[in-house]
C-alpha cells in the first residue's frame, strides 16, 4: 500500500527549531491521485507536474500548496 506524498506539517519544514530540519510527509494510505509540482532541489524552480498518490484530505483542491516534491534536475 502506497503511502500520501503531501508535506503534512508545513510549519515545520526547514526551520530547524527542536531539530525539525526535513520535510515531513503524510502518514495516511494514499487512496486516490493528484497533480504535485516538482520542484527543483537546487534551485526550487518548478520542473514540471505529476500525478502521484495521495489521501482523501490532500486531495482536495484547498491542500493544492501542500502537493509539492523536491527532486534533483536531470543533468
Amino acid at each position: 500500500m502506497s503511502r500520501c506524498n503531501a508535506i503534512a506539517r508545513i510549519n515545520r519544514i526547514g526551520n530547524g527549531l527542536n531539530g525539525h530540519t526535513g520535510d515531513y510527509r503524510c502518514k495516511e494510505a494514499a487512496t486516490t491521485a493528484a497533480a504535485y509540482r516538482i520542484i527543483n532541489a537546487g534551485t526550487w524552480e518548478l520542473t514540471g507536474t505529476e500525478e502521484l498518490p495521495t489521501c482523501e484530505k490532500h486531495a482536495a483542491p484547498a491542500m493544492a500548496h501542500r502537493r509539492e516534491v523536491k527532486r534533483e534536475a536531470a543533468q
